[in-house]
């Protein structure tokens, strides 16, 4: 039995060569694949700078989510991956501040030794609901 599901690309020639997407829509939820600091070409936004970092990711799932027309308060579930817990707490807030008068999602927090880009400092993935 299939699932009725939508995908979504952002770099839709190399996601499909790697069997992926970066959104999947099913079940009334919105997946996305792990969110890094890249540009629209790709490239990565604040080498060395986790709060450069924190802030281009948390620009680019608002700007999925408002593409699936959802908002942070659709947001229930994230997993952060960061290479130093340290550097993320202090650009924590910049995290926060997308949640401000929200109800918070669940979160899991995962330090690791890197990402597959070594400049690349944190990486999102999110679970929202999708409004009927």
């Amino acid at each position: 039995m299939a699932i009725d599901k939508e995908v979504g690309y952002w770099r839709e020639e190399m996601e499909k060569s790697l069997a992926g997407a970066r959104t999947v829509k099913a079940a009334g939820l919105l997946f996305t694949t792990g969110i890094t600091s890249v540009d629209d070409d790709g490239k990565v936004v604040g080498a060395g700078d986790m709060a450069a970092q924190v802030t281009q990711v948390y620009s680019t799932i608002g700007k999925i989510l408002m593409k699936n027309n959802l908002t942070f308060e659709n947001v229930v579930k994230e997993v952060i991956y960061v290479t130093d817990g340290k550097a993320f707490f202090d650009a924590h807030q910049i995290r926060i501040d997308n949640y401000q008068g929200l109800m918070p999602p669940a979160i899991t927090g995962v330090e690791v030794v890197g990402l597959f880009n070594p400049d690349l400092l944190i990486e999102v993935d999110i679970t929202a609901v999708c409004e009927n």
